[in-house]
């Protein structure tokens, strides 16, 4: 939690359309000041004109207008003498730094420059951390200072850094980017024969590599997977993307540090991997987008944030987080704002993702809210869709009773009820084919399953498998665990000893190693014997009654596995089935013992009703079974409606609760049950058992 001089504070923010004038910012802050958000986040730009934005003010290197930003800061004071303020500090460089280094500029693979320098560029990086420098400096020293808690250093495209024109084509074949890539080989490589024998190569130098051709980044060996040996430059380069990226954050960061004289916060967009793989638009081998081990690693960084998921943020769906693996950071101890730029039933947009009424607005709302209690984490309201898009009576009395208890509820208890470790692996991602959207399944589509599930669970990027904090869990289950080395593997399975525990593996685990593309590397890390097959189109599966109904019953209707290529079998007499195809009957669902747990295989995509299944015989507590979605922590419980049915949450013990939405108070009870029509929000907290009286 966020705490100026020891005491916790309410981190809701609010930010103000990015084309909006000086006087508008003034109303918004206003507005949002009389519902009791006192923090904003406002843009600086560097570079593009939209609107009446806060821009045109960097001049030269080390002259800069601060008469303009001191304007938009005085706006927002007018509107709210209280004001703690985010600066978000574009990292663009001005028209006058383009046309002096067009050379520093990106080139994707039809030869077309960015409008913005690569990401790898140093004098771009050394010029704009200099700038950061500069401004913070600047306002630290001025009156102004006493309001601005935090810096947010924006770079590369859309502030969140994604490499400049990533969506139109491949980036990036400059020979400027070339060159640093070449530097990059050689401090891994360090000789020729070193580069020649990873590469499979016996004519490639660190003096001529290159940029992996167009063909060579969009082919596929292996079906989804590329071949792990064959393909190490494919592999360096998307690490040497990531690297690059990882780098200029930590040194926009450090930047900013080194213009403060006193700790405020600082961070950054980033930690997107586990929502855009298997996006074919924007894909995750063109964005050096999996470096999030090493962004949290820096203790220089306070927080991530990133926008609300924008494919299912309608009414009836989850409206949950792009940064998936938020125990990752508070294992790091890290912030998460969630930028909930929701287009409101006002918007002045046609987005498919925006409400269409003010019920639907308001349950909206209250989820993303919900969100932030259950998850342990803040939120910022973002106008992007218009300044007008929030100003109604209903809405600001619903921003006014959220920011109210989030003052209330500050210091109650976000302590995690889970029993349930959920892995994503960013390392894995870099041995798969980026163009496949199938990878969504194990993925993006496996985070809304789980939102579904009705029993709790912390997501962590791999990495944090040897963390020394990571709590003891009865469920670890592994989305993506394909690509193993002996250290990542032994480090597995000692956690899964040290808590007795049960691993859930999903599709490929181990099939990737130093050794290559090896079923061999299945076995080793789950137990089961394998074989590889393909599924070419979708195939019909039938859940066996393993023990007592198990996992049968509760899965009749999850009959359906997508087409894979490769798929995988188990062949293993000592394994005992859960699942088989129906016309092969090869099985595609086992369990099985080992030294250090129970091991259970399944090649099918995750689903809200196998993984609940599967608590039930694990003796793991399920909440609510009704595929709502559904979020709880030791003090609050969040329900979104999917349908119309009546709802019901069963807690392991009897306990009084208090409506957040209405306030009403309610004693101790193990069951509660309540009406909740489609797509609205129920949120709930926990009360101590002097609190329960009515």
């Amino acid at each position: 939690m966020a705490t100026r001089d020891g005491v916790i504070e309410s981190m809701m923010c609010v930010m103000p359309q990015c084309s909006t004038d000086d006087h508008g910012v003034t109303l918004v802050c206003r507005d949002f000041a009389a519902a009791g958000v006192d923090n904003v986040s406002e843009i600086f730009f560097t570079w593009m004109k939209w609107g009446q934005n806060c821009t045109g003010w960097w001049l030269a290197p080390g002259e800069y207008n601060f008469a303009r930003i001191e304007e938009r800061l005085h706006a927002i004071i007018a509107g709210n003498p209280n004001a703690r303020i985010i600066m978000r500090i574009k990292m663009n460089v001005p028209n006058w730094w383009l046309a002096r280094y067009p050379e520093e500029l990106s080139v994707n693979e039809h030869g077309v420059r960015s409008p913005q320098p690569a990401m790898s560029s140093e004098r771009w990086l050394n010029d704009a951390c200099a700038m950061l420098t500069d401004v913070v400096k600047y306002f630290e020293q001025s009156p102004l200072a006493k309001h601005i808690i935090g810096y947010h250093p924006a770079g590369g495209g859309s502030s969140e850094w994604f490499w400049w024109n990533y969506e139109k084509g491949l980036q990036d074949y400059s020979p400027a980017n070339t060159a640093v890539f070449r530097s990059w080989l050689k401090n891994k490589y360090g000789t020729d024969a070193a580069l020649q024998r990873a590469w499979r190569n016996p004519t490639v130098t660190l003096a001529d590599a290159t940029v992996p051709s167009v063909a060579r980044r969009n082919a596929s060996e292996d079906g989804i997977f590329r071949d792990v040996l064959s393909t190490q430059d494919l592999t360096d380069y998307r690490l040497f993307m990531s690297d690059v990226t990882s780098a200029a954050i930590a040194r926009a960061v450090r930047a900013v540090r080194a213009g403060l004289s006193t700790r405020k916060l600082v961070g950054v967009f980033y930690g997107y991997a586990h929502y855009l793989a298997g996006n074919t638009g924007q894909r995750l081998d063109n964005l050096g987008f999996q470096g999030l081990h090493t962004v949290l690693s820096d203790p220089e960084l306070d927080f991530l944030c990133a926008p609300t998921v924008y494919d299912r943020r309608r009414g009836g769906q989850e409206g949950d987080y792009i940064v998936a693996p938020t125990a990752s950071l508070q294992l790091h101890n890290k912030l998460y704002w969630d930028e909930a730029d929701i287009r409101t039933h006002l918007a002045e947009s046609n987005e498919t993702y925006g409400c269409t009424s003010p019920d639907e607005t308001s349950a909206v709302l209250w989820r993303t809210f919900g969100h932030s209690l259950t998850k342990g984490c803040y939120l910022w309201w973002f106008l992007l869709a218009g300044n007008a898009s929030f100003h109604t009576e209903r809405i600001m009395n619903d921003i006014s009773t959220m920011a109210r208890l989030d003052r209330e509820l500050i210091d109650r208890s976000r302590r995690s009820l889970a029993d349930i470790a959920v892995f994503s692996d960013e390392l894995s991602m870099h041995y798969l084919n980026s163009k496949q959207p199938m990878l969504r399944n194990y993925s993006r589509n496996a985070f809304t399953e789980l939102a579904r599930l009705g029993a709790p669970s912390d997501c962590y990027i791999l990495d944090d498998i040897t963390h020394p904090q990571l709590p003891h869990y009865k469920l670890y289950i592994f989305l993506n665990a394909f690509y193993m080395t002996p250290e990542r593997r032994q480090a597995i399975h000692d956690r899964l000893a040290r808590d007795g525990a049960t691993a859930l593996w999903f599709y490929a685990p181990g099939y990737l190693g130093p050794d290559g593309n090896d079923c061999q590397g299945m076995t080793k890390l789950t137990g089961f014997s394998f074989t590889r097959q393909e599924i070419s189109q979708d195939a019909g599966v039938e859940w066996l009654d393993a023990a007592g109904g198990w996992p049968g019953d509760s899965l009749r209707q999850r009959q359906h596995c997508p087409a894979l290529a490769p798929a995988f079998a188990v062949n293993d007499s000592a394994a005992t089935p859960l699942a088989r195809l129906t016309g092969s009957g090869a099985i595609v669902a086992a369990s099985k013992e080992q030294a250090w747990g129970r091991s259970v295989y399944c090649l099918m995509p995750p689903s809200a009703e196998f993984l609940r299944a599967l608590c039930d015989q694990l003796a793991i507590h399920v909440y609510c079974r009704s595929n709502d979605v559904f979020q709880i922590n030791e003090r609050f419980v969040m329900l979104h409606s999917r349908d119309d049915a009546q709802k019901s949450i069963t807690l392991p013990k009897p306990q009084g609760w208090r409506n957040l939405i209405n306030n009403s108070i309610h004693p101790p009870a193990a069951s509660i049950s309540f009406p909740l029509p489609y797509g609205e929000t129920a949120l709930f907290e926990l009360l101590p058992t002097e609190n329960t009286q009515p």
